[in-house]
């Protein structure tokens, strides 16, 4: 009960949302709305109330950060070779199966899971994992998908990169990043209606974001191939925690919340836009597949998952 009592809310929510959806409640489109409300406001004022507190002359954890890079790296280079090695994927199909393995759904279903999971959530740590995702693993993905798609057209990997730097930095989340780390840098004081007001979008942003989640599986089927669903979806649920627990071992002097914070993060289902990605290179039908089996089963897969770390667990 204790497990259940953790998992049981979120994907609770997930329920009602896939409900309300499906029942005619709400309609399908405004679910996209609800997906913008979360892009340029409830995450980027979630983010920015966490980082702009920070000292980050002390609170900027290297070793946490560089844990949960080679993790996401490790799980995202051994996947995507062997699904173009051993599977024959084409190479945009081996890096859409590697960017779902290695990049979790954090802001949408991994921040509410830290709420949950612990009397004194270590917040710090979805912000690191916030930065790696967005300063190292989607610049990364990003580029190769681009550059696969370009490669007829005899484009500079320099243009590739550039220009996908261009779309990062111009993300609503990397400018909230930015901007709480210029704040914290040089100690801006921020009014308190202000501080007030994102505190109350902060309050809004998991509950809406798992609400949404559970709306966007509406209209959902599993079509493509199965090997290749299967493939991601355990890689995503088994092989990126279990890097990262691997991975802990080399980091003793870590906070030993943070090290739970990193393997229940990495545990979280992949990205809620990864279908989007699916939609603009050619393989919606498996992007929107997999996601859909990957979040079905990861209600089963997290709740083993805390039922093991529960001792160590704070709540």
């Amino acid at each position: 009960m204790d497990v259940f009592n953790i998992t049981g809310p979120l994907f609770l929510l997930i329920g009602l949302g896939f409900t309300a959806v499906r029942m005619g409640i709400i309609e399908k489109t405004a679910i996209q709305s609800l997906a913008r409300f979360l892009l340029y406001f409830g995450l980027p004022a979630l983010l920015f109330q966490n980082l702009s507190r920070v000292d980050l002359a002390t609170a900027l954890n290297w070793s946490f950060l560089s844990l949960y890079a080679l993790g996401s790296l490790a799980t995202f280079t051994i996947v995507s070779l062997l699904s173009s090695w051993v599977w024959g994927n084409t190479q945009t199909l081996a890096v859409l199966k590697g960017f779902g393995a290695s990049m979790s759904n954090s802001a949408f279903i991994g921040y509410p899971l830290l709420l949950q999971s612990f009397e004194s959530p270590p917040l710090a740590a979805f912000s690191f994992v916030i930065l790696v995702e967005n300063l190292l693993m989607l610049p990364l993905v990003l580029s190769l998908l681009e550059r696969s798609v370009l490669q007829s057209r005899s484009v500079s990997i320099l243009f590739t990169l550039r220009s996908v730097l261009v779309r990062v930095f111009r993300h609503p989340i990397m400018i909230s990043i930015l901007a709480a780390l210029l704040t914290a840098l040089f100690k801006i004081p921020i009014p308190q209606v202000i501080n007030t007001a994102a505190d109350l979008l902060t309050a809004a942003a998991a509950p809406v974001a798992l609400f949404m989640v559970g709306g966007s599986l509406v209209g959902t089927t599993v079509r493509g191939n199965r090997l290749d669903i299967s493939v991601t979806c355990i890689a995503k649920l088994f092989i990126h925690p279990l890097m990262m627990f691997g991975l802990v071992l080399f980091f003793p002097d870590l906070d030993p919340e943070l090290k739970l914070a990193a393997i229940l993060l990495a545990a979280a289902p992949m990205v809620n836009i990864y279908p989007i990605f699916g939609v603009q290179y050619g393989y919606a039908n498996f992007t929107a597949s997999t996601l859909l089996v990957t979040i079905s089963v990861s209600f089963f897969t997290i709740t083993a998952l805390l039922w093991w770390l529960l001792p160590d667990v704070m709540r």
